[in-house]
């Protein structure tokens, strides 16, 4: 680095090493004897690129990135472990050469970024990382030509493998768990041979329950998208000092505009504040959900003063806006919503 670039340096080392144990314990021993971060001027090719055993950043993409406040993302963290991811997805496990080959580096290292920033920061870094993504695919599906491919099928769409693939794993960790989502892609890395993105899939519907497997197909070889809303929340005291809390949810399910069916169990946050400033959850509920309206009947320790529907950002609503709202008294006189 250098000279006067060095005040980043030690929390770039710390995310490397971070990224080093917890993607190693996830996916493999790390492949190389060492592994080096090296500075180049902004204005390279690229802001930042792999090569084995080597990662070098451009000078404003870690080196003078401002890590000062508090409210935004680790930014710094989140790119060191998504370079570092490609020592795993692109430098072992390599793809055959075609369409999907993106997918199977790209989005990979994202779910990457994902795994260290969860074990640096939490679930609630996590979402905010995502929500980001998420942002991302819709600003590009809305500026994009032609028809979407499906992520198995992606080439040169940033938007698709960098956003939309960043909620897709965050999803299939939700449905599948860690454990089984980590040791299906580590059984990628354990082949001499190169890899397809129908290689991947087979991989995950193998750990996958049996009730999953439709979503694993879905989500990688459709476009499918969902429209997740809050219709309404109230609040009741019980006598025994808990509340009932009724939220009615309202969701669908296409494919290309297309109607699909759902039925999934998807998740319900509690807060005693507005989330969307960053507030984490009293609570999580898992909730059982169909197409249409569904009211979730939750019984809760605390008083809620909103709620959010999909909270850690686990399915692909290209407009959020009405996934959270405020609770309202026991009178039922609940605050809606706005929905277009």
């Amino acid at each position: 680095a250098h000279p006067d670039h060095g005040s980043n340096v030690p929390r770039m080392l710390h995310a490397a090493t971070t990224s080093l144990d917890v993607l190693g314990a996830a996916w493999g021993a790390y492949p190389h004897r060492t592994l080096r971060i090296a500075e180049v001027p902004a204005g390279w090719r690229f802001a930042a690129f792999a090569f084995p055993g080597l990662v070098a950043f451009t000078e404003d993409r870690g080196f003078l990135t401002d890590p000062s406040d508090a409210d935004r993302l680790d930014l710094i963290s989140r790119r060191v472990a998504h370079e570092v991811a490609h020592q795993w997805w692109g430098h072992t496990a390599r793809p055959t050469g075609g369409p999907g080959d993106v997918f199977l580096v790209e989005t990979m290292a994202k779910y990457g970024e994902q795994k260290v920033i969860r074990a640096l920061h939490g679930e609630g870094q996590v979402a905010r990382l995502v929500a980001y993504d998420r942002d991302r695919y819709a600003w590009g599906r809305a500026e994009a030509a032609g028809p979407e491919p499906p992520l198995a099928a992606v080439v040169d769409q940033p938007h698709l493998y960098y956003g939309k693939g960043a909620v897709v794993m965050n999803g299939l960790h939700g449905l599948l768990g860690q454990g089984a989502l980590d040791q299906a892609l580590a059984s990628l890395m354990r082949t001499d041979r190169r890899i397809s993105p129908d290689d991947w899939r087979e991989a995950i519907r193998a750990t996958a329950p049996p009730e999953a497997r439709a979503l694993v197909d879905d989500w990688t070889r459709r476009v499918v998208l969902y429209e997740l809303a809050v219709e309404r929340a109230t609040v009741v005291p019980r006598a025994d000092g808990r509340f009932d809390v009724s939220v009615a949810l309202h969701a669908a399910r296409t494919d290309g505009g297309r109607s699909l069916p759902l039925h999934e169990v998807l998740e319900v946050g509690l807060y005693d504040a507005d989330p969307t400033g960053g507030t984490a959850p009293l609570a999580v509920h898992a909730v059982r959900v169909r197409t249409g309206s569904t009211v979730a009947q939750i019984v809760s320790d605390v008083r809620p003063t909103f709620v959010a529907f999909d909270p850690f950002v686990r399915r692909v609503d290209v407009d959020p806006s009405d996934q959270v709202a405020p609770v309202g008294g026991s009178d039922g006189a609940a605050l809606p919503a706005s929905r277009p």
